[in-house]
Formats: structure tokens, C-alpha cells, sequence
């Protein structure tokens, strides 16, 4: 027994470079494969609400603005850029998906995330070979560990993070790409590029930043003068087209207004820090920062290293300050993993001559048992999360469906509405309503738009008393005294399902 164990070690440690190849390649197709199920899933909640994503799509499908007047109903907050929903709302309109095919839309948002997602990993791949000259095994393991890193955070797989991160791997890629600094072609493409970033998540203004400190230390100034021009007159061209033609001028209530989110530590530290710390994802993190830390400070440092040093460092401080207000998430440092990975690579590569490939590989054999269990971990956790329970799922669905159905054959008219108290950011309610809903995205109101009087809620909170919100939707056998101040035990129940129980308002006596 002992010899067969020593011999099968020895072969493990002989071929560790082949066995963790095959493995990121099997990674990489079944996490394709489960996201590939998870656009089919009946799943109403993947990460990061990402239900608010269909239901501008919806909208904008049967009519309505995707920005209305957020001080009037529906009441709707729609705090996210535009073009995740507008690149959503054609692939519909071209797949003819109307906006009372609920699940539908779903997987057309879902299905253009996965595209997105792919388009970056194909230009993660290829920025990796060509520009930091890793071999395609290396490549494959950044690849691999990035994608990862994507599918267990789940904030790509059906929102406007998935384009952004998209345009910005673009922008790296053209960032990298050898150029004259005379010519004006690649200020103009990286003008272009931020802007679509912008537009596709506000995160993006970080490239305003980045992009000029990577062309200042190229000190092509003719560039960088070209980027700051093309920049301001697309971002101001696509701002203004938003806010005085596409949209009624609430543009910009929405997008800026409506993120004025409080700096709270202590968010950052339960919902960020802590978890990452905790996690495998602090290591691709603070191993980049070593890395970027020894090439600014090392003069022998190669011109590539350490502009992509600078690059990791700054996104990494941005991450940090955007993850500081209420609300952020892990998904705050996608584009730093990206860069990281880049980094990491570009270091390896340029230290292959010396030992670091034979101590990776002898690492690799005590620290690939390690990588597996992180792998399985999130393989599972897809499966688990979002595949397994399709039936059970379903029959939701089909439950939130039926009750709609009645809601809305019961509503009298347009004038009426109708708040779901069940959970609406895990369930398909606002969607399946999504004329009869009040207050759609109910976690802004709840969290910053009414308690900072972002915006006038009082008709809002008026129509609890007068009736003219004359449904509420409860999980069954929870019930509520009063809602953001109002007393609702004047609502009485209407009708009760499986999970869910729907109150109807019911008139105050005079004399009470």
C-alpha cells in the first residue's frame, strides 16, 4: 500500500502542470454549461436584485420610459446606466419577446449577460497572450481563475456589470495595443469605449482617470489631449441625448440623485471586507498589490509591469472608495480581479527566466488540492443555487403568475396599484406587474429615496390611506402593522395562496 501510494504521488507530481490544464479546461466548460441552464432557470434571483434589470426592459418593451418621473407612480427608481437595457430591449424586440412574456424577457437578459461575460474572457485570453506574452497554459489558469471568480460573486450573470466589463477589458485591450502617439484613432477608440463603460454602469468613471495616468506615463501627450476632448464630447453628447430627448429630463434623478447613498464603514466591513477576507478572493487581490507595489517602487521594473502596476493600484483605491458607501458589494472589484490577473501574468512572464516556474510547480503540487475545493465549491453552489430545484422553482412561478392574473382582473383601473411586501427583490412580482406595481424597487425606497427625501413620496404614502394602492402582497402568514409610517391594518384579506397572501384595502369608518 505504501508503494502504490508513493508511485501514485510521484505520478501526481510529474504531471501536476497537465492535471491543473485539464482541470481549468473542464472549469471553464462547466461553468459555461451551468450558466447556459441558469438563462432557463426559474430562478427570480441570482445576485445583486438583478430583477431590477428586467424590469426597465419590460417596460421599455411595452411603451413605457425606462426613467419615468420618479416622484410619481409607479414610483419607479431606476438608479442604473442605460445601455444594458437598451442592448436588452433590442435583442427582444429581434427575438419578438413582448413584455408579458415574463420568463422570456428573463432569458434575454440573462442570455446577453453570458455574451457579454464570454466577449471578456475571449479578451482577457487574448490580451493575456499577446500583450503579456504568457504561454497558453498560463493563460488558461488566469482565465480559469478569473471566470471563476465571476460565476461565484454571480453579479455578471443578469446585469449591466456584464457590458461594462466588457467595454473596459476593451479598453485595457486597446490601452496595450501599440500605437503612434500622433495618430488619433486610438484616443478616439478609448473616448468611445469609456464612454460606452459609463453609460453601461457609472463605475466606469474610473477610466477618466485611469486611462490619462496610462497615456501620461507612455507621455504621449498629443494622445492624452485627444482622449480628454473625445471623452467630454461623447460623454456630454450621450448625457444630453439622455436627459433632453430619451428621457423627460428625469435622466439624471435617476442615475445621480438616486445614488446618494450614505458612506457607511460598517456596510463595507459585514458585506464587503469581511467576506472577501475571509475567501479565496483576497488572494488574487493582495498578491497583485505586491506586485504592483514592487514594480512602481523597483527603477529595473520592465515599461509594461509597471504601467500595469499603477493601473491595479489605482482601480484597487477606486474599488475601495466606491465600496465605502451603502449598498456596494464584492462585485465592486470585478475590474480589479481583471487587472490583477493581467498583472499576476505579465510578472510571471517576464520572471520565467529565473526559477519562479519550477517553484510554481512544486507549489502547485501541495496548493492544487486547495484550487479544487474552491472550484467544486462554486460548481456546486451554481448547481445548487439555481439548477437543481427547477420543478419546485416553477411551480413559483407559476403560483406568482396566477396570482397576478387576478390582481389584475380585480384592479378597477389604471389609477389603482398594487405594493408587494413578500420579498420583491427575490420574486417575479414587479415584472409580472409591472403596470400595476407601485414602487417596483422597493429596496431604494426603503434604503435611501424616502427616508433621505430623495424624492416626494407623499402621494405614495397617500394613496395607502385613500385606497388608490388597493392590493398588498404578503408572504403567507406574515403580516404587517404599518409601512413606511402608514398604518395598513385597515387592509383585510382578500384572497390566500400556497405562499403568498393578497390584502385588499378596505375603507376607514368615520368614526374611527
Amino acid at each position: 500500500m505504501q508503494q502504490l501510494i508513493k508511485k501514485l504521488f510521484l505520478w501526481y507530481s510529474l504531471h501536476i502542470n497537465i492535471i491543473i490544464r485539464y482541470t481549468c479546461c473542464a472549469v471553464l466548460a462547466v461553468l459555461f454549461i451551468e450558466r447556459l441552464c441558469i438563462i432557463f432557470s426559474y430562478e427570480p434571483h441570482l445576485a445583486g436584485i438583478d430583477n431590477n434589470f428586467d424590469y426597465p426592459v419590460i417596460r421599455s418593451l411595452a411603451g413605457y420610459s425606462i426613467y419615468p418621473n420618479p416622484a410619481a407612480y409607479p414610483y419607479a427608481v431606476n438608479p442604473y446606466a442605460p445601455l444594458f437595457f437598451i442592448f436588452c430591449k433590442w435583442v427582444a424586440l429581434a427575438f419578438h419577446v413582448s413584455a408579458n412574456d415574463t420568463i422570456a424577457v428573463y432569458r434575454v437578459t440573462r442570455s446577453v449577460a453570458l455574451l457579454a461575460d464570454s466577449g471578456t474572457c475571449i479578451l482577457l485570453f487574448c490580451i493575456l497572450r499577446r500583450f503579456a506574452k504568457a504561454r497558453k497554459a498560463v493563460s488558461l489558469v488566469a482565465l480559469t481563475g478569473f471566470f471563476s471568480i465571476l460565476c461565484y460573486l454571480g453579479y455578471t450573470f443578469n446585469r449591466s456589470d456584464a457590458p461594462f466589463l466588457l467595454f473596459y477589458t476593451a479598453s485595457l485591450f486597446v490601452l496595450l495595443s501599440p500605437s503612434s502617439a500622433s495618430r488619433i484613432i486610438r484616443p478616439l477608440t478609448l473616448a468611445v469605449l469609456a464612454t460606452l463603460c459609463i453609460f453601461s454602469k457609472q463605475n466606469g468613471i474610473s477610466l477618466l482617470l485611469l486611462v490619462p495616468i496610462w497615456l501620461l506615463q507612455e507621455k504621449s501627450y498629443r494622445a492624452l489631449f485627444y482622449f480628454i476632448l473625445f471623452s467630454s464630447i461623447c460623454f456630454a453628447g450621450m448625457f444630453l441625448y439622455f436627459q433632453n430627448f430619451y428621457t423627460d429630463h428625469f435622466f439624471s434623478e435617476h442615475i445621480i440623485n438616486s445614488l446618494k447613498n450614505k458612506i457607511d464603514p460598517r456596510w463595507f466591513y459585514v458585506y464587503v471586507f469581511k467576506l472577501m477576507a475571509g475567501s479565496y478572493l483576497a488572494i488574487p487581490l493582495a498578491v497583485s498589490l505586491v506586485i504592483a507595489v514592487k514594480s512602481i517602487a523597483d527603477s529595473n521594473s520592465p515599461g509594461l509591469l509597471k504601467k500595469l502596476g499603477v493601473f491595479f493600484a489605482l482601480q484597487f483605491l477606486l474599488s475601495t472608495a466606491l465600496s465605502l458607501k451603502w449598498g456596494s458589494s464584492q462585485g465592486y472589484y470585478n475590474e480589479s480581479f481583471l487587472a490583477g490577473f493581467i498583472l499576476i501574468t505579465t510578472y510571471y512572464s517576464s520572471a520565467s527566466s529565473s526559477g519562479w516556474p519550477a517553484l510554481l510547480k512544486t507549489a502547485g503540487v501541495y496548493l492544487y488540492p486547495a484550487m479544487l475545493l474552491f472550484i467544486l465549491h462554486i460548481t456546486a453552489q451554481l448547481y445548487f443555487f439555481f439548477i437543481n430545484s427547477r420543478d419546485e422553482a416553477k411551480e413559483k412561478f407559476a403560483e406568482q403568475v396566477q396570482i397576478s392574473n387576478y390582481i389584475k382582473k380585480e384592479l378597477p383601473s389604471q389609477n389603482s396599484y398594487v405594493i408587494d411586501l413578500s420579498n420583491a427583490d427575490f420574486n417575479f412580482f414587479k415584472n409580472l406587474l409591472y403596470k400595476e406595481c407601485a414602487a417596483p424597487n422597493i429596496d431604494a425606497v426603503n434604503c435611501c429615496t424616502m427616508p433621505d427625501k430623495i424624492f416626494n413620496y407623499s402621494e405614495l404614502l397617500l394613496g395607502l390611506r385613500t385606497g388608490k394602492i388597493l392590493f398588498l402582497i404578503e408572504t403567507k402568514g406574515s403580516s404587517q402593522e404599518s409601512l413606511w409610517g402608514v398604518d395598513i391594518q385597515h387592509y383585510k384579506i382578500d384572497s390566500s395562496f400556497t405562499s403568498y397572501t393578497v390584502y385588499r384595502y378596505s375603507p376607514v369608518p368615520l368614526n374611527r
